[in-house]
């Protein structure tokens, strides 16, 4: 019967077996029987399950209404329209739009901020004007969010922070759709200017209370400001008005099948905070912010550790959690890239592990699919079912030759074999090409980098952006991070490309780089190794590569590219001017691909593969500590003079 539910056939509705009745009660509803009173409640729940096998937001609308006229009991009536607006706010908002919706007596028992929720049929940015205020409900509902990113999200929280009475605001239940919001200028707000009032809020409460902002009974009085402003912090991230809720809840495209979604109840309970659990796109949810809203919305049972969460707790006022936002600006704002415009993040592979002072180990993959003549000029996203499977097949038996190459290498080092038996990394980093990884074969990069312990930047086929309603062409980064026991999760960044080429340009691919990763490995003498990455035409950008000189000591490079001899020379050019190894990934289409360092005379030239159509793995061992000051003793390797102006990586 669920089978029958899940693909429309409801013929079996009328089955009398009463061990079947819920079942029955599922088909009832998904033929939108009307029901009354107690019969009502007892099938709403099933009906939103029902929307989740077949979602008809129209035609549930139309029957929750009919259901909630015929019911005569208020008390039924409350309960009902409450479990629609907590769990299922966007179908509230569809019965809300209608006619009827907007004159019903049950329309006072949905909660203030879902009332005066306007729903809009496209999330666009909205026009922001530097002179005014503005609802930040408005600001944060746009596609291009800007509090979707951690800098702007901390200029938020010190003008909260700095707001006359908001702790008492805090506490009463204040949340997005009661605040407005002016910035100086918009076009700075990741930049962190320090400069008085460039952000300032204003709020005002409102006379009825909001269920989906009381305090809940486990968070002690005096600490509802803080749960409070968590609250505030999260909706801005995810662009939700319900702050327990991820971006996806109420964006996704319904038409694909994703589980059953949690309650707003169980939300509370067990909040994620990383970047997955908030936000519709891999983005850089550093474990700094993570920390934070995680001690913000407190729960009895989560356990929070670190040397994040440890400053956060010790903070008992509002003056000590400024503090703490305000050190943590002054860290965002010297990573700030000044001259290309580009605010930094900073991801740990492993939070709070001291460095090990040894040399980083890195591979290169050179596949030689897809061909730069399988993508359609006119349609860049769109694969054939044949071609999908060949690069499937060819990704597949690429990732086993990477796995047989890394294990011989591995026995020609002093751990040799027994490496892969032990926690230590075969390699640390794998480097592939542009292009080169369709987003559903990403499934083949987490079983590599489960044999060798790796983390890995990919760059992945076009991908059709509803922000911008146009292919974007963006490289993935999977961070490996083991856990206690001997697990591991991954964290999915993206790593955006700015500058399309003319070629990507006519096939309408546009550029999207919102910011540059900084992945941190702790590999070091003395302190741990920042590694980024660009796509391919992204590295000629010299502003961006001067931003990186003094805040990577590692710089990826997957490129997709035909003129070789170009690229070795521009990768023997940066790596001297930026001062640290320079990795460059090609597709064996061209070959090419390339790894320097500046070292001196021949030493330099780290790896390279030469000649076309050729499918190659190179391994290598590189010591990116030697690079970071100019102060250091004679190493065993003779190192070139320094480029001019060059005074040494400041300390992590």
């Amino acid at each position: 019967m669920l089978y029958l539910a899940s693909v429309g056939d409801h013929s079996v509705a009328t089955t009398q077996a009463a061990e079947l009745e819920i079942y029955r009660t599922l088909h009832q509803v998904l033929l939108y029987s009307p029901s009354k009173d107690r019969e009502f409640e007892a099938a709403l729940p099933l009906a939103l399950v029902g929307q989740q096998l077949a979602s008809a937001p129209g035609r549930f609308a139309a029957w929750l209404m009919e259901c909630l006229r015929a019911t005569k009991s208020p008390d039924v009536v409350e309960r009902c329209v409450l479990a629609v607006a907590l769990n299922r706010p966007d179908l509230m908002q569809v019965a809300l739009r209608t006619r009827l919706g907007r004159s019903a007596s049950w329309r006072q028992h949905v909660p203030p901020s879902l009332r005066a929720l306007r729903a809009t049929a496209t999330r666009r940015s909205p026009t922001l004007d530097n002179r005014l205020f503005l609802p930040l409900r408005r600001v944060i509902s746009g596609h291009f969010n800007e509090f979707s990113q951690e800098n702007a999200l901390l200029a938020l929280a010190k003008a909260v922070l700095e707001a006359d009475g908001i702790e008492e605001a805090l506490g009463n239940g204040l949340h997005v759709g009661q605040m407005e919001i002016r910035c100086s200028d918009w076009s700075l707000i990741q930049a962190l200017p320090n400069e008085e009032g460039f952000l300032e809020i204003r709020f005002e409460l409102g006379i009825e209370t909001d269920p989906l902002y009381e305090r809940p009974p486990w968070v002690e009085v005096e600490c509802a400001w803080l749960y409070g402003l968590g609250r505030i912090l999260r909706s801005c991230i995810t662009g939700e008005f319900d702050f327990t809720a991820a971006r996806y809840l109420a964006t996704e495209d319904l038409s694909k099948y994703s589980g059953l979604r949690s309650t707003w109840f169980k939300r509370r309970f067990g909040l994620l905070n990383t970047g997955r659990g908030l936000l519709d796109e891999p983005a850089p949810i550093s474990p700094w912010l993570s920390s934070l809203l995680s001690v913000l919305l407190q729960w009895p049972g989560t356990d929070i550790k670190g040397e994040n969460a440890a400053s956060f707790l010790a903070a008992k006022t509002r003056i000590d959690l400024l503090d703490v936002v305000l050190e943590r600006i002054v860290e965002q704002r010297a990573l700030y890239g000044r001259q290309s415009g580009t605010p930094m993040y900073v991801v740990p592979t492993q939070e709070g592990c001291a460095p090990v002072p040894r040399a980083m180990r890195f591979a290169i993959v050179q596949p030689m699919l897809p061909r730069r003549d399988q993508f359609d000029d006119k349609e860049p996203c769109r694969w054939s079912g044949k071609l999908m499977a060949q690069h499937r097949r060819h990704l597949a038996a690429v990732c086993r030759l990477t796995y047989q190459k890394l294990r011989t290498w591995a026995t020609a080092q002093e751990l040799g074999e027994d490496r892969s038996a032990t926690s230590e990394p075969l390699v640390d980093v794998i480097l592939f090409p542009e292009l080169s990884v369709h987003p559903e074969h990403v499934s083949h990069l987490r079983a590599l980098s489960d044999k060798v312990k790796a983390s890995i930047f990919v760059g992945l086929t076009f991908i059709e952006s509803a922000k911008h309603a146009a292919p974007i062409n963006q490289g993935l980064w999977l961070i490996r991070t083991e856990t206690p026991g001997g697990g591991r999760t991954f964290q999915y960044v993206w790593q955006g490309k700015n500058h399309p080429t003319a070629h990507e340009r006519k096939m309408g691919v546009r550029g999207y780089r919102p910011f540059q990763l900084l992945v941190e490995f702790p590999i070091g003498a003395d302190t741990p190794t920042r590694v980024a990455a660009a796509i391919c035409y992204d590295a000629t950008d010299l502003a961006l590569v001067a931003d990186l000189r003094e805040r990577s000591d590692v710089f990826l490079v997957a490129a997709l590219n035909q003129d070789v001899k170009t690229f070795d020379n521009m990768v023997a050019a940066l790596h001297f001017h930026m001062y640290q190894p320079v990795i460059l990934a090609n597709m064996g289409e061209y070959g090419g691909s390339t790894a320097q360092a500046p070292l001196r005379q021949h030493e330099r030239l780290i790896a390279h593969v030469h000649g076309v159509n050729q499918v190659a793995v190179s391994v290598f061992e590189v010591d990116p500590n030697t690079f970071k000051s100019t102060a250091k003793p004679k190493p065993a390797k003779e190192l070139k003079t320094p480029p001019a102006g060059y005074k040494g990586r400041p300390p992590c």
